[in-house]
């Protein structure tokens, strides 16, 4: 029987019999008590009727009156009159504060009851219970003396009484009853205490320190249980016995999981994953055999020949069943020894799945037959690992990338120092020029470039080019095409050869050398420019390059710019036959000349709308009265400043130079 039902069993009967007696009591007390004083109101009114009938008759009233104050000895009486045999006041008293008495001269009130009291001849004695409570007691008077055979009525006695003392004897019934409750409760208060302290609060009070145990990891189990008393306490204290027991266990496996998702992650080869994988799966699930298949294609495809099996050299082979599995749901599944023929052991498979949904691997697992562990339970603990597997497979081959990674960005840096090399800033100054350079790649290293070379005291040759495309390969490309022009230049012998043919010449073996390396894969822009500081002429040609700028002032001490049109050649490396020509222009000091590349007009801002040539001829127009270095600082900002933190998608270069007083 449960604790609760015999704690009811106990304390409801006393309860409820007190109750019901103290009321049955109340009842019966109330009843009794009122009849027996109506009786004996009864009584003291006959008594006194025969003289207050001869007071009436005599019209004697401080005789009735004193005949009436007999009446109040009776503490419940409130008010007495007596009325003449036509109902009128005759005398009367009252009570009032501290139960002194009042003589009447008349009381309306009691007449009104008297006035609607009928006889209907049986002189019988009325009680007129009020709504207030109090109850009014008509006593009508008759001269029924024995010698005069006719019977009159000589008046009437009206009492008006109180139930003042019925109640306050109902409310000692009803103290009395709260205290033999108030008893009743203290008593069935102790007998509850024992009980509870027995069988309630010391096994409470064992569940609340083995509580505190457990949430200090000590798993205290409750050995005092009454096992013939099976209550809800015993239940309890069992159900706490299972329950941190199973903590424990859990505890102990989530401890187990996260030391092998620690080792596992760390690992930093596929054998030192199996290894550590095949370690804790043995200590977890009671493993007798473990298998690591890595897939090996490139394209992660689900084929027998793309899965490499660690430990290498084993028999264990992945059959149609599993790869059934993978393609139908690639999730954790489950064999039974049946479903995995040759084996006598359950097999457990997991697939080792990436974020992006790719097959790393698989990750198989052969249990005993009478394996302990539920099936739900197994697939969850390889799940998790699972996961952590596929985590150190992946890192690993993050591992192998960033070597490569790291191969390429060598790569990088050395084509970068490499371009930087043959980009070398020109001779800022001399007594002919000034001159200025602005050089900003797409990435790390681009497919512009620029050099200078003095041929003599008085000449300076100039190639600006382009490379279609930038990075490495450009900048590669870029390096080949200026050692070649630095060896051209080098073997000219200047006295003997003309400014023109130098730079005819120049384009047409650079364009062999672009046309047999860059396999048509890769073209050149190229402008040449030979300038003559003693003539000042400018010798020039261009293999499909921009058109330069020039900045000259006009009459007014305006400057204005305009294109330089030259009679351009096919790209360098286009074809093996390519003519070039050259232009002779004329200069004078103060002129300049501005190179660029289609990086800078070509550049777009966000709204897909680009720089153009003529944007960048205002720039330069606006600015064209600084210095070089200045010009190109201005040209610059404006330029990015249109683009918006738009990053140009083509490497930008400009070159500008200033023809000085000739000395």
């Amino acid at each position: 029987m449960s604790l609760s039902r015999k704690l009811h069993l106990i304390i409801i009967p006393i309860f409820i019999a007190m109750t019901l007696s103290s009321l049955i009591e109340i009842i019966q007390t109330r009843g009794t008590y009122q009849e027996d004083f109506d009786a004996s109101l009864k009584t003291s009114m006959t008594v006194l009727s025969p003289a207050i009938s001869m007071d009436i008759f005599n019209v004697d009233q401080p005789s009735a009156l004193k005949a009436l104050y007999g009446i109040f000895s009776n503490k419940d009486i409130v008010s007495a009159v007596i009325l003449t045999e036509d109902k009128k006041f005759f005398t009367g008293a009252l009570k009032k504060e501290h139960s002194q008495l009042h003589d009447l001269q008349q009381n309306d009130e009691l007449v009104k009851y008297v006035n609607e009291y009928h006889d209907d001849g049986s002189h019988e004695f009325r009680v007129l219970p009020l709504a207030s409570g109090e109850r009014v007691y008509i006593y009508p008077l008759y001269n029924d003396v024995g010698y005069n055979t006719k019977i009159f009525l000589h008046g009437y006695l009206v009492i008006k009484a109180s139930t003042h003392a019925l109640s306050n004897r109902i409310l000692f019934m009803f103290l009395r009853l709260l205290g033999g409750l108030f008893v009743s409760f203290a008593l069935a208060t102790v007998v509850t205490r024992l009980i509870l302290q027995i069988q309630v609060i010391k096994p409470i009070a064992s569940l609340m320190e083995a509580s505190i145990a457990l949430a200090k990891g000590k798993f205290t189990k409750i050995t005092n249980i009454k096992e013939d008393n099976k209550d809800e306490i015993y239940q309890l204290t069992t159900s706490f016995n299972t329950m941190a027991y199973k903590i424990e266990e859990h505890l102990n496996l989530l401890r187990g999981m996260s030391l092998a998702t620690q080792e596992i992650v760390k690992s930093e080869s596929p054998e030192e994953i199996y290894f550590t994988s095949e370690k804790h799966l043995k200590e977890l699930l009671d493993a007798r055999e473990v298998y690591l298949c890595l897939n090996i294609s490139k394209d992660f495809n689900l084929n027998f020949d793309s899965f490499k099996i660690i430990p290498e050299g084993s028999k264990f082979t992945l059959n149609k069943i599993f790869f059934h599995h993978m393609e139908t749901s690639p999730e954790t599944f489950f064999l039974s020894a049946e479903e995995n023929p040759g084996n006598d052991k359950h097999a457990v498979g997991s697939p080792l799945l990436t974020t992006q949904g790719k097959l790393v691997g698989i990750i198989i697992v052969l249990i005993d037959f009478n394996h302990p562990k539920r099936e739900e339970e197994i697939l969850q603990i390889l799940r998790n690992l699972s996961i952590s597997v596929t985590t150190a497979i992946v890192n690993y081959g993050r591992v192998l990338q960033e070597k490569d990674k790291a191969n390429i960005e060598r790569d990088l840096e050395l084509a970068k120092v490499l371009q930087n090399s043959i980009l070398s800033t020109p001779k800022q100054e001399s007594d002919f020029y000034r001159i200025a350079t602005f050089y900003k790649p797409a990435g790390k290293c681009g497919g512009d470039w620029f050099a200078t070379y003095e041929l003599d005291e008085s000449r300076l040759f100039i190639l600006f080019g382009d490379v279609s495309g930038h990075g490495t390969p450009a900048a590669l490309l870029t390096a080949a095409t200026k050692g070649y022009a630095d060896m051209l230049v080098q073997s000219y012998s200047y006295k003997q050869v003309t400014s023109e043919h130098i730079i005819t010449d120049t384009l047409s073996h650079l364009n062999r050398c672009l046309f047999q390396n860059g396999k048509q894969l890769y073209f050149m822009s190229l402008s040449a420019f030979i300038v003559n500081f003693r003539e000042h002429k400018i010798y020039a040609s261009s293999a499909g390059h921009n058109p330069t700028i020039m900045l000259k002032k006009n009459e007014k001490n305006q400057i204005l710019s305009s294109l330089i049109h030259l009679k351009s050649g096919d790209l360098l490396g286009f074809s093996q036959e390519s003519f070039y020509e050259s232009t002779v222009l004329s200069f004078f000091p103060g002129d300049k000349l501005i190179f660029y590349t289609d990086g800078l007009v070509e550049g777009e801002n966000e709204h897909k709308k680009k720089y153009g040539l003529r944007r960048l001829k205002a720039t330069i127009e606006k600015f064209g009265h600084l210095s070089p270095a200045t010009l190109l600082d201005q040209t610059y900002s404006t330029a990015f400043a249109f683009f918006g933190g738009v990053i140009p998608a083509d490497d930008i270069t400009l070159l500008a130079i200033e023809f000085k007083e000739n000395k």
